[in-house]
């Protein structure tokens, strides 16, 4: 999360054509919304890495947006996907979530 996130974030910001070549269904603005959100969970990692519960609702809420995103560009299965990140963080602070500030 600390390193694919803010890489992530930047080539969706740089090379947000190449993105839309491999996408054509994606519209223009989603391009930056996911390097922008990719950049925010970058964020969220560091809050996370300092037990920070505002972290995880950050990458929850980044996650719906996402999904939104992604459901317009590759369909239901491909959005779908994109949400096994958030299960298997949640499933692991699960244990520890009480010791989070």
């Amino acid at each position: 999360m600390l390193i694919v996130n803010p890489l992530t974030g930047l080539y969706y910001l740089l090379a947000g054509s190449t993105v839309r070549q491999s996408l054509p269904n994606l519209p223009a603005w989603a391009v930056p919304v996911l390097g922008l959100l990719a950049l925010a969970n970058f964020v969220f990692a560091i809050a996370i890495w300092k037990w920070k519960k505002w972290g995880m609702y950050g990458f929850v809420g980044s996650a719906v947006v996402a999904f939104l995103v992604n459901l317009i560009g590759i369909g239901i299965l491909g959005s779908l996907f994109g949400l096994v990140g958030l299960a298997i963080l949640a499933f692991l602070l699960r244990p520890v979530w009480n010791q989070m500030d």
